[in-house]
């Protein structure tokens, strides 16, 4: 779950109603030049392989898979600097991120842009609300539609057309109503329209609502992730969605994997509210400790479903807290992820390291 920012809700809707009014007026006084274009990412859900330069890990870990990988649920915000997300990146052949911005960042400032100009190729910018699941929740339907419907006109003169690639994370999770809500549908119907791909998360006892969406949304990508007990209750119900529906893929993140079952939650958030020392000594101590039992427990879990749909399954980091940017925290992270994907039988370790990703939702946008 995203950090909350220090916006008021009055007055980002007042500065986006603004934004909108000036995009509809089209800004007659700008100059075309001024609005780059950038190069669209392979949105391509075809078979074949996009052909990219990848670059390889500088820590490699024995048993493990060292290959390059492609991070599919990175929470970026002003957590810690950019360039500090890219050096653990950098060091672990972290190639590609989905980045999951808020709807002020990608309509209003120079955040996104300045990113993807520093680390073209690299970055697939989704975006939500700016608001929390839950605090969300009073403003589903055409409130919480409007402000992506917003968002995307300024944020394609300000950033470039095919810059935003999706919506989420949709936290349909901390939503008391059906996932197929006529509400929920309008953000689904702006994102079919708009070509966009969704990132979402839903709960148990609702998969045949999520069925609803998929066959309704046929043409359009999404991707869910969901927590580790969750998902154990769903498992086959998952696995069945995904065989007759090819438009839905799921995201294994590393948050989920290392879940602590007697905190109730996963240690990249189990510190959240401790200063970053805190948060990274506790963390390393519970991962030192636990990570192999973790391990274990994790490949009985989500081994069926790689097994299943070994094309369709991608994975993430689900980072977002300060802590977990700590070079200590970032790489045990990582190697986590390696010594799971290594552990899997060796003709699929590529297409879950990076492979599926990159197929699907295609390289980071650039600025030509």
């Amino acid at each position: 779950m995203p950090q909350k920012k220090g916006f008021s809700l009055p007055i980002i809707i007042v500065t986006l109603a603004a934004l909108g009014l000036i995009a509809f007026l089209g800004f007659k006084n700008f100059s075309q030049k001024n609005s780059p274009t950038l190069a669209p990412a392979n949105n391509s859900s075809a078979k074949q392989e996009p052909k990219t330069d990848l670059f390889m890990t500088k820590l490699t870990y024995e048993g493990a898979y060292n290959g390059p990988l492609y991070d599919t649920s990175s929470k970026i915000g002003d957590s810690a600097p950019m360039d500090l997300h890219f050096e653990n990146m950098d060091r672990n052949g972290v190639n590609f991120l989905i980045g999951y911005f808020f709807a002020e960042e990608v309509a209003s400032t120079d955040y996104v842009k300045g990113a993807i100009a520093k680390h073209p190729g690299r970055i697939i910018p989704f975006y939500s609300s700016g608001l929390g699941g839950k605090e969300a929740e009073r403003f589903v339907g055409e409130e919480l539609t409007k402000r992506f419907e917003m968002s995307l006109p300024w944020a394609k003169r300000h950033l470039g057309e095919s810059t935003i690639q999706g919506i989420g994370e949709i936290e349909i999770f901390q939503w008391n109503m059906p996932h197929n809500d006529p509400r929920i549908l309008q953000l689904f119907d702006f994102a079919s329209k708009n070509n966009l791909k969704v990132m979402t998360h839903p709960v148990p006892g609702k998969m045949q609502q999520v069925g609803d969406i998929l066959e309704k949304y046929p043409d359009t990508i999404f991707l869910i992730h969901m927590f580790q007990d969750d998902f154990a209750r769903e498992r086959a119900n998952i696995i069945e969605l995904m065989k007759i529906h090819n438009n839905l893929y799921f995201t294994i993140d590393v948050d989920h994997l290392l879940y602590d079952r007697v905190a109730g939650t996963g240690l990249l958030y189990k510190y959240e509210g401790k200063d970053v020392g805190a948060g990274k000594n506790g963390f390393i101590k519970d991962f030192d400790s636990k990570y192999q039992g973790m391990l274990k427990a994790d490949l009985s879990l989500y081994k069926p479903l790689i097994e299943a749909h070994p094309d369709r399954v991608t994975w993430g980091t689900e980072m977002n807290i300060r802590y977990t940017y700590e070079v200590d925290v970032y790489d045990r992270m990582i190697k986590f992820i390696r010594l799971f994907i290594g552990s899997l039988d060796p003709s699929v370790q590529e297409n879950i390291g990076y492979k599926n990703a990159l197929r699907v939702f295609g390289e980071g946008v650039r600025f030509e």
